[in-house]
């Protein structure tokens, strides 16, 4: 009866294995034609749908080629090899440029990172994006069409982006780099130069969900710069 018993259980385990194997390959092959079916749109197929074109040893410095046809395209190339010129060619290990893309389905991402250092040798982050529909010509697409894409507002944007920021001023309040009574939360946006959560934004698409960057002062009187990371100019907005 044991036995009987141990034989049925291991006939639903391998029935059950059998079907989280059959779920993963169906996932599997749904992604990677998925990928395929865009892959006309490159270049390049030998090469990714964006790869280092220019690098610096000295500073770590890395330029992106975006590696797909169209006129918006060539425009975006030409525009990155202008604006990280004095970046790549930069002796100061402090000043560099980096980048990150995402291609999902028909989006393809690409923002740049860039570091400075100011005249008080402080560390200055910025960013610049770009996001491209594959379906569309490799058309470039505007502010106002990556945040409708979403359903959204730019005031749904500004209300997400809010709630971050007065997240931020909380926990550092929380964790004593900042006093309450001395700095409340517009002292804060004002340390941050933030007149407005929009302005400087940078939208980006990863995997599905709206992402803004969006550059902001972390210097003042309270030392707080080790509280940020560069993660901290990410927010997911949706």
């Amino acid at each position: 009866m044991i036995k009987r018993k141990s034989i049925e259980i291991n006939k639903k385990l391998l029935v059950i294995l059998c079907i989280i194997l059959v779920v993963a390959f169906i996932l599997f092959m749904f992604r990677y034609f998925n990928k395929a079916k865009y892959n006309g749109y490159r270049i390049d197929e030998g090469k990714g749908y964006v790869y280092t074109k220019y690098s610096s040893s000295t500073n770590k410095a890395v330029i992106p080629y975006i590696n797909i046809v169209g006129d918006y395209a060539k425009a975006v190339n030409e525009e990155i090899e202008k604006i990280s010129k004095e970046y790549l060619v930069s002796k100061d290990i402090n000043k560099t440029v980096t980048y990150r893309y995402n291609q999902n389905r028909n989006i393809l991402s690409v923002v740049l990172m860039f570091r400075d250092i100011d005249s008080e040798k402080r560390l200055i982050y910025s960013f610049k994006t770009y996001v491209f529909d594959l379906n569309k010509g490799c058309k470039l697409l505007t502010n106002d069409e990556i945040v409708k894409s979403f359903d959204m507002t730019y005031s749904d944007v500004n209300d997400v982006m809010a709630s971050v920021m007065k997240s931020k001023y909380s926990d550092e309040v929380e964790k004593g780099f900042i006093v309450k009574e001395e700095c409340d939360y517009k002292c804060f946006l004002e340390m941050r130069n933030i007149d407005n959560y929009i302005d400087g934004a940078n939208y980006y698409i990863e995997e599905g969900h709206l992402v803004v960057y969006r550059a902001f002062s972390v210097f003042s009187i309270y030392g707080e710069e080790e509280y940020y990371t560069r993660n901290d100019f990410k927010f997911i907005v949706k």
